[in-house]
C-alpha cells in the first residue's frame, strides 16, 4: 500500500453503526449525483452527464463496500485504502455487475421455490466470504484495466496522443454508451438498496 500504516479493527457495534451512517451518506450522494446526471441528459449535455452518473456509480460501489464490511465485521486498512480510490471502487463496481445479476436469477428463483412453500426462504441479498473474495480478485484485474476510469475522463478532456492528434473529445460522446452506464448506476442503486433493507431498520429508499 506504498508505505501506508496497515491496521484491523475490531468491528464492535458502535463502530458498525458508523460504518452503516457512511454506507447511507454515500447512498444518499450518490442518488443527487444520479439526480444531476439526469438532468445534464434531458440538456443533452451528454459527457457531462456520463462522468456525473460514473461518478454516482462510484458512490453506490462505495455504499455497498461499507455494507460488506459490516456483514462480514471487517474493517482494515486495505478496504480503507481502497475505499478512497476510484479506480478501487469501479474495480469493485464492475464485479458487483456479475453479482447483481447472480442476486437477481437467485432471487427469482427463491421467490419461485417460496410460491409453494409454506415456510418462504429468504434469499441472500450481500455476497458471502467467497463470492466477497471473487468479487475482490476481478476487481484487482479490472483496476489494472482502469477502462471506467479511462472512458470517465474522456468525457470530461479532451485527449491527444504523441504525434498530437486528438485521441478522444468530450463532445463526441456516444450517447449509447452513456446511456449504458445509466442503466449500471440504476441497478446499482437497486442493489444497495436491497442490502440496506436487510441490514439498516427503518430504511427508506430513495426515489428519483
Amino acid at each position: 500500500m506504498n508505505n501506508q500504516e496497515s491496521w484491523v479493527d475490531t468491528v464492535t457495534p458502535q463502530l458498525r453503526e458508523s460504518i452503516q451512517h457512511i454506507a447511507l451518506a454515500a447512498y444518499a450522494n450518490a442518488c443527487e449525483l444520479l439526480r444531476d446526471a439526469r438532468l445534464l441528459l434531458r440538456e443533452d449535455r451528454c459527457a457531462r452527464a456520463g462522468a456525473l452518473v460514473i461518478l454516482s456509480e462510484e458512490e453506490f460501489s462505495k455504499a455497498f463496500i461499507l455494507l460488506v464490511c459490516t456483514q462480514l465485521d471487517r474493517w482494515d486498512s486495505e478496504i480503507f485504502y481502497a475505499l478512497k480510490r476510484h479506480p478501487k471502487k469501479q474495480g469493485v463496481a464492475e464485479a458487483m455487475n456479475e453479482y447483481f445479476d447472480w442476486f437477481v436469477d437467485n432471487y427469482n428463483r427463491i421467490a419461485e421455490m417460496n410460491r409453494f412453500s409454506f415456510i418462504p426462504a429468504t434469499p441472500a441479498v450481500l455476497p458471502s466470504q467467497q463470492q466477497w473474495d471473487e468479487m475482490i480478485v476481478k476487481s484487482k484485474k479490472d483496476i489494472k484495466k482502469a477502462k471506467k476510469e479511462q472512458y470517465k475522463q474522456s468525457l470530461l478532456y479532451v485527449g491527444f496522443d504523441r504525434m498530437a492528434k486528438i485521441s478522444s473529445d468530450p463532445r463526441n460522446a456516444d450517447i449509447k454508451e452513456v446511456e449504458n452506464c445509466f442503466k449500471e448506476a440504476v441497478n446499482f442503486k437497486e442493489g444497495v438498496e436491497l442490502a440496506m433493507s436487510g441490514q439498516i431498520a427503518k430504511f427508506d429508499k430513495i426515489v428519483i
